[in-house]
């Protein structure tokens, strides 16, 4: 390499440029007796038509000639684009200060003083020659790599233009402000790459899950790296859809954050998918269960019947039997509307919310719901520690877990010689090995539940497998190989971990950790006195069931309050406008005829404003409304009623301010 650079630059064509035919003759020969090739130029006019038509590798230029000097030369080669980066040495006898600063102000590289020393000359001619060269070889290597970055760019911008529809990039800067948006943002949500960038925020739905987006911009901000997230966002026609946003943060050499690049992916028929799944698990799960359940109801309907029939022969003659009947009656009532209550929580569609859940409470139900679909051949067993644990939770995600675990159970034990199933709860403190496996996981105290089985046990083969979905060990039709997939995602939705041992012909056990949250300084599980009214206030009450209004007016009257009805929400509203005045208390059933209860609470605040109004509702279809009323802070009491509750929900309203 180093031999065909010296090649190159020996065979390099030099121009030289001098009026004094002796000095031009010298300069030829030394540079031709080196291996040079030379153009000689007498004049300053013949020099510059010699380099415009066939650009040297180095000038040779002589400052004074007549005519055109060399200053005038070199301003004349700098202005031409073809010449003006050839190098530049001028030839003078001067070796005055102020003639050589305006040589090298022009262009000039650098100067030789006449008369010159042969071996002064040939260094200076070799060094620029190979500066040229160097100078030469960097241009053309910038040229080529930035040629290459331009076919890069234009193969991403084709890349990025052809994204499929539920796919677009975006780049925002350290602020987190959206500063460029793929086209394919118009194809999946209607919005020009503009409008999305400065109306974003504005986009997104009203989901409880956005909440969480801008502490995810922060931490992208921060130079933190985060995992994927999800958000809800409103397109240009109305409608909703899921993304999935994937974030990466770009930091300079200080490690200063000074952009973030993401990929958003469109995930809502996938959501929807999964949706469908979980109601089609739901079906599966209820099916097995009100085989089971009806046995128990059908029991708690006869008990209440026939408490009600002796309480009704024992009236007059056994007062106090009677009572004991009655309450025996509400009792068993009570326990099937809980039984009810629970069917219709695991069925019920909508947004999954958690809350601070008991998770004694609901383990203690979730048993009772799940014990009657258990075959009566399987021993079932559940037990529970003592102590009081909340978790954030949805509770029907919950017990679907639970409901799924026992199922596959169920199937493990199908062959064993005295099958059962066993479930726990306890309280786990993480120790080091925990900590040290789930590092990601913060929590430190967990609610740990665990289903065990004595079937026929998992192979080692298998049990790395388990979560995939669609993986299966069930014969064809008999299992979608999605249940345990559903289980690994709920788990780790709720913050929690689960883990699996199992033993080939011994059985299973399956523990979920899910994190507990602090238990306030309050009972989580008595259950208030009945509120009676202060000083006789006045209810308004509308229900369109008449046997519910004359129960619910009957309690509220038990309670001292003096009650006026209404049986739809057009009655209710003309009774309230007749007695605007009187009025401290308005209770309304969500769904009535001729007009509902939320309508109606609106129209009874445009008269006044400060009306306090309390919905009463049970589970029905449009479950939206529900979830709407919770956002905008309403007050609820479902039914049936539980008089406690409700008299603490209505004392609550009356004196608050």
């Amino acid at each position: 390499m180093v031999e065909n650079d010296s090649l190159s630059i020996a065979s390099s064509e030099i121009l030289v440029v001098d009026d004094t035919p002796a000095s031009l003759k010298l300069i030829t020969e030394t540079l031709r007796g080196e291996g040079y090739l030379v153009r000689p130029a007498n004049s300053g006019e013949l020099a510059l038509s010699s380099a415009t038509a066939k650009p040297p590798a180095l000038i040779l230029l002589d400052i004074r000639m007549p005519g055109m000097d060399g200053f005038e030369v070199i301003g004349k080669l700098k202005a031409n684009e073809i010449t003006r980066d050839v190098p530049v040495i001028f030839l003078s006898a001067s070796v005055e200060l102020e003639s050589h600063l305006k040589g090298f102000d022009l262009g000039a590289v650098d100067f030789v003083t006449k008369p010159f020393q042969r071996q002064e000359l040939l260094a200076r001619v070799r060094t620029h020659l190979e500066l040229y060269q160097l100078r030469t070889r960097m241009k053309q290597l910038i040229d080529e790599r930035t040629a290459a970055l331009e076919e890069s760019q234009t193969r991403f911008r084709r890349l990025v233009e052809s994204l499929r529809n539920e796919f677009f990039l975006f780049e925002r800067d350290a602020k987190g402000m959206f500063t460029y948006v793929s086209p394919s943002i118009s194809n999946l949500l209607g919005y020009s790459q503009e409008e999305f960038k400065a109306h974003y925020a504005e986009y997104l739905s009203d989901n409880p899950i956005n909440q969480e987006v801008e502490k995810s911009t922060q931490l992208a901000i921060s130079g933190d790296q985060q995992p994927s997230y999800q958000l809800e966002i409103l397109a240009k026609d109305g409608s909703r859809h899921w993304l999935e946003i994937n974030e990466s943060t770009v930091m300079n050499e200080n490690g200063e954050v000074i952009s973030i690049e993401g990929i958003a992916h469109d995930i809502t028929d996938k959501k929807e998918l999964e949706e469908q799944f979980m109601q089609a698990q739901k079906v599966e799960a209820l099916g097995t269960l009100v085989g089971g359940m009806a046995h128990d109801f059908n029991n708690l309907l006869a008990g209440i019947m026939g408490s009600l029939y002796i309480a009704r022969r024992r009236i007059e003659r056994e007062p106090e039997q009677a009572k004991e009947k009655i309450a025996t009656a509400e009792t068993l009532g009570n326990k099937a509307a809980d039984m009810i209550k629970q069917l219709l929580t695991f069925a019920r569609h909508g947004v999954v919310e958690k809350s601070a859940t008991p998770i004694k409470s609901l383990f203690k139900e979730s048993c009772k719901l799940i014990e009657p679909g258990v075959p009566a051949n399987v021993i079932f067993k559940s037990s529970y520690d003592e102590a009081e644990m909340l978790v954030m939770a949805s509770p029907a995600q919950l017990q679907q877990v639970l409901m799924n675990l026992v199922n596959n159970a169920r199937d493990a034990t199908i062959d064993a010689k005295n099958p059962e199933i066993t479930l726990s709860l306890k309280p786990y403190d993480a120790d080091q090995a925990f900590r040290e496996k789930y590092p990601d996981i913060t929590a430190r105290e967990f609610a740990l539940i665990e289903v065990k089985d004595n079937g026929c046990g998992i192979s080692g083969e298998n049990l790395d497998k388990l979560f995939l979905p669609f993986f299966t060990t069930k014969d064809p039709g008999k299992g979608t190989g999605l249940g345990l997939a559903m289980v690994y995602g709920t788990i780790s939705d709720h913050g929690g971990v689960i883990e699996v041992t199992s033993r080939v012909g011994e059985g299973s056990t399956f523990q979920l950790f899910l994190p507990q949250e602090k238990v306030e300084e309050e009972s989580l599980g008595a259950e208030a006195e009945e509120l009676r009214a202060a000083g006789g206030e006045t209810i308004l009450l509308a229900d369109d069931d008449e046997v519910l209004l004359l129960a619910y007016s009957d309690i509220l009257e038990s309670l001292g309050y003096h009650v006026i009805t209404a049986t739809n929400g057009m009655e209710a509203l003309k009774t309230y406008t007749a007695n605007v005045d009187g009025i401290d208390l308005v209770i309304l059933d969500v769904v009535m005829p001729e007009m509902g209860g939320v309508d109606t609470a609106h129209d009874i605040r445009k008269i006044s404003p400060a009306q306090k109004v309390v919905f009463s509702t049970g589970y029905d279809l449009n479950q939206d409304m529900v979830k709407h009323l919770t956002e905008q802070k309403e007050v609820i009491i479902s039914k049936p009623w539980a008089v406690a509750i409700a008299s603490k929900i209505i004392r609550e309203q009356l004196t608050s301010s």
